[in-house]
């Protein structure tokens, strides 16, 4: 893993955002169809999660509460998640590849047909 990881690694690639012009933004789905304040909230909760991992996990007379740290991620993730956050943008930024994709063209087509509607 080591250096060339972060590289493919969507979190950090959001990461790198906070430092970014959004023109300078990579072409993703999550740049793409969700708004840059909305993103960039997502990652700030993921790096929230991420830092209370490792302090419990550093913290000696803690770190025993680290598989409960782990196990409340689920519901975070089930539950609070879906209250900010719409069912696609969830999808663009933490669906499977297929999912996203099923997600785009099923956007793309009733954009298409609203379109043709209006004429």
């Amino acid at each position: 893993m080591g250096l060339a990881s972060p590289g493919s690694n969507q979190f950090w690639s959001r990461i790198t955002m906070f430092f970014m012009q959004p023109s300078m933004y990579p072409a993703e789905p999550y740049t793409q169809y969700m708004e840059t304040k909305k993103m960039h909230g997502y990652t700030v909760i993921q790096l929230s999660l991420f830092a209370i991992l490792y302090a419990v996990k550093s913290t000696k007379t803690i770190a025993i509460a680290f598989p409960i740290v782990i196990a409340a991620c689920i519901p975070i993730r089930l539950f609070v998640l879906p209250k900010l956050f719409t069912e696609g943008e969830l999808i663009v930024i933490d669906g499977e590849d297929h999912e996203i994709k099923q997600w785009i063209e099923k956007k793309d087509m009733n954009k298409k047909n609203q379109e043709s509607d209006s004429c």
